[in-house]
């Protein structure tokens, strides 16, 4: 209690230190000005999409797309587990399966699979570490769509297209951003854990279980989220790859197709508004995880 105490003391010492000077205020006030306008911004696309999704198709295209509804038609909502079909029957509900279930399944085992291998290539040295090393660099610097037909080959030879099996492919995607982010985390750590561990007997899948997992849980949680809205939002592997299995982003895309065809765009718009929810829902819930920073500790000398 006395160390929060102190704590707390010392902070409000450090704040009465700054002098609210003329050119202070001046300059906290252009700044919090900037940031609000900045703020701004980056919600109107959203309070612009859910407006224009309350509208019908004739006042979209009549009127300022800037103006209230002359009619909420909230029922448009409602409009799109009619609209939202394809040829092959696949209804709204369908696609929000798709999607997640196709985001999970690529998501979380992709997860714990980069962090064995870079638990593994950071903390024991065996030899081919280096090519390990050498290979996920060069598959980050060549093109995205440079192994485009090779990969389109080799799915249909292991007969996973248009199979849910094919997430088995993404299982082995260890390199990248989230490779580099966890042996940086794992590099850091200090080897004393796992001496410790060993000493009270625990081998080195329990030791990576139950002692390194919770400590890098949160560059983890971080990642995930990161490759959660990835794949959420990723439609052309359905569309190549996966036809039959449409999720809710490779449907949008579709429906935007059509729309040059005289589509209901207002039903495209809500149809989009809805299927970020989930995303923002996510987001707002583990945002704490992204502005904080990631500490770690216990032992003891």
């Amino acid at each position: 209690m006395s160390t929060n105490f102190n704590e707390k003391k010392m902070e409000r010492k450090s704040r009465n230190l700054i002098k609210k000077t003329p050119a202070f205020i001046i300059f906290f006030a252009t700044t919090f000005l900037i940031l609000c306008i900045h703020a701004m911004l980056l919600i109107y696309p959203y309070v612009w999409l859910f407006l224009n999704s309350l509208k019908n198709s004739f006042e979209f295209y009549t009127t300022n797309t800037m103006l209230l509804p002359q009619k909420w038609l909230f029922s448009n909502y409602a409009d799109i587990f009619d609209v939202f079909v394809d040829e092959k029957g696949n209804t709204y509900i369908t696609m929000l399966f798709n999607s997640l279930w196709w985001t999970a399944a690529n998501s979380i085992p992709s997860m714990f699979i980069s962090c064995m291998v870079a638990y593994v290539v950071e903390k024991f040295d065996f030899r081919g570490k280096d090519i390990i090393w050498g290979v996920i660099i060069i598959m980050m610097i060549l093109p995205l769509y440079g192994s485009g037909a090779a990969g389109y080959k080799l799915t249909f030879t292991l007969g996973l297209y248009d199979s849910p099996l094919l997430v088995i492919r993404s299982w082995g995607g260890y390199g990248g951003f989230a490779f580099m982010m966890l042996s940086a985390f794992f590099r850091g750590l200090p080897r004393d854990y796992m001496d410790a561990a060993e000493i009270d007997g625990a081998g080195y899948f329990r030791t990576f279980v139950t002692i390194m997992l919770p400590i890098a849980m949160g560059p983890i949680v971080a990642l995930l989220v990161k490759s959660f809205i990835g794949c959420w939002n990723e439609y052309m592997t359905m569309i190549i790859y996966m036809p039959s299995f449409p999720t809710l982003s490779s449907a949008l895309y579709t429906f935007e197709k059509k729309m040059a065809n005289g589509a209901n765009v207002v039903i495209y718009y809500a149809g989009a508004l809805i299927t970020i929810i989930p995303v923002l829902v996510l987001f707002t819930c583990f945002q704490d995880v992204f502005l904080n920073n990631v500490s770690f500790g216990g032992l003891k000398g």
